[in-house]
């Protein structure tokens, strides 16, 4: 696959509004959290990251009155296409490709007649339309709907539509707002740490991937999107270049529940076999891993022996691993963009964020990061996601 240029950033955090605000918060420490009201939760108390939709512009009457999920996307993808300079022009060569976990199954499987009544739970291709209005984005529009995976299977599918051709440029992110379904049906199978405010005043870490106690992920709302464009176009009208997509992949393996994993760790493995053949790259040749860690007891063990299998041996220095989630919180199928997105950044400023609180073993082919100078130049992010969902990207610094 030819690379791909990244040209533009937008996000909306936990952190604040904006890209700066994002890596500047999480150099800081991890996301600012707050209690679920009472009125909300319907299994456990616990905590959440918001979105801060107080500091958000107002906009034209279409973004003033569309629902909290469009409001927290559109700004991120308006804030990529700024971030880039990018001209949509007639919009007919830009694709727009929007991912989601809160999908119609969760809510008809776990919903009330309060969420029922909430347009934000059921009306999410709603961002794509109000992007489109507002930007003038005419080319292909797709919403996924699946698992944690979404955002980056989005960029992955960006990606190669733009190597093939049929557009020249793409904008693509996730989007992931709290709902009563969605803590409802995580909660249920203890996939969401019971992690309360006391946890917090007593200093211990509420957001612990690689910790022999973890105990679940904790839930922040957030957008990101990413400007992606052919290689020689981006260079041709002299735009920054925040990395290159080289190689994706993404495979479904079987789980025996909707959220449950794929215990083997094929699927992921494939997925990284995927995204290095197209790339043309060898996993010798991987400098940093960007995990998709978020505290889950099975989870993060499945990826992390994953990950400790295909670098065996491999007869190099240790590949540095990390992740973000420790610092951002489990934005599910904004996930992935915001782990591309934070790979940009580090590669702009040069450096890894540390690893917080990790504390199982590693084999000696792997270490984690300490707020490392990012020496090297590629990098792959993976993405376990449950019901068997897994994707990985290589993204390439720009030479």
């Amino acid at each position: 696959m030819k690379p791909i240029a990244i040209t533009g950033l937008g996000a909306v955090s936990p952190f604040g509004y904006g890209i700066n605000a994002l890596w500047h918060g999480m150099e800081a420490g991890p996301a600012p959290l707050s209690p679920i009201p009472e009125a909300e939760y319907k299994h456990s108390p616990g905590l959440y990251g918001p979105a801060p939709f107080h500091t958000l512009p107002r906009g034209n009457a279409l973004i003033a009155r569309a629902n909290t999920f469009a409001r927290i996307g559109y700004w991120a993808a308006h804030d990529a296409l700024r971030d880039a300079r990018y001209r949509v022009g007639d919009g007919y060569r830009c694709a727009l490709i929007s991912g989601s976990t809160i999908g119609y199954s969760v809510v008809s499987q776990f919903g009330d007649m309060l969420d029922m009544g909430r347009s934000q739970y059921l009306y999410h291709s709603a961002v794509n339309g109000v992007i489109s209005i507002r930007e003038r984005v005419r080319g292909m529009q797709i919403m996924l709907y699946s698992q944690e995976s979404v955002s980056t299977q989005g960029i992955g599918l960006a990606s190669q539509l733009i190597a093939g051709g049929k557009y020249q440029a793409a904008l693509v992110g996730g989007v992931e707002i709290y709902s009563r379904a969605l803590h409802a049906c995580y909660s249920s199978v203890r996939k969401i740490s019971p992690l309360d405010t006391a946890g917090i005043q007593t200093g211990e870490p509420a957001l612990r991937p690689w910790h022999p106690n973890r105990n679940g992920f904790i839930f922040s709302e957030g957008a990101c999107y990413l400007l992606l464009e052919d290689l020689q176009m981006a260079r041709d009208r002299g735009a920054h270049i925040y990395g290159l997509i080289t190689g994706w992949g993404t495979c479904q393996e079987q789980a025996y529940d909707n959220y449950e994993i794929d215990e083997s760790g094929k699927g992921l493995s494939d997925s990284i076999d995927q995204a290095l053949g197209r790339a043309g790259v060898g996993i010798d040749q991987v400098d940093v891993v960007i995990a998709s860690a978020n505290g889950s007891v099975k989870k993060d063990i499945v990826e992390f022996q994953c990950l400790g299998g295909k670098f065996t041996d491999i007869g190099t220095a240790p590949v540095t691993i990390t992740g973000y989630k420790q610092l951002l919180g489990e934005t599910l199928g904004a996930g992935g963009a915001f782990s591309t997105a934070l790979a940009c950044l580090s590669i702009t400023h040069g450096a890894l964020l540390p690893t917080i609180d990790a504390g199982i073993p590693t084999p000696d082919s792997i270490e984690f990061s300490n707020g490392d100078k990012l020496i090297g130049t590629n990098l792959l992010i993976t993405d376990l996601g449950y019901h068997g969902d897994s994707a990985a990207l290589l993204l390439r610094r720009n030479q």
